[in-house]
């Protein structure tokens, strides 16, 4: 099965963000850009994040800095 080139894991996005996979998970229900996790089939399913979002996140950082 290949990777959805639409869709990052948590790792993916760890590096994404240089943040620890930890950091993620424990911020997984507050956080603007983690809380938007999806599941692809039942609850124990990675979770997974749409790259258009992740890109908006960072889109939102980089706007608010200038």
């Amino acid at each position: 099965m290949t990777a959805n080139p639409r869709l990052m894991d948590i790792r993916e996005l760890s590096e994404t963000l240089s943040v620890a996979v930890q950091t993620i998970r424990c911020n997984r229900h507050t956080h603007p850009l983690y809380k938007k996790a999806i599941k692809l089939g039942g609850p124990t399913s990675p979770l997974k994040w749409r790259r258009v979002d992740v890109d908006a996140y960072i889109d939102s950082l980089t706007q608010e800095s200038a």
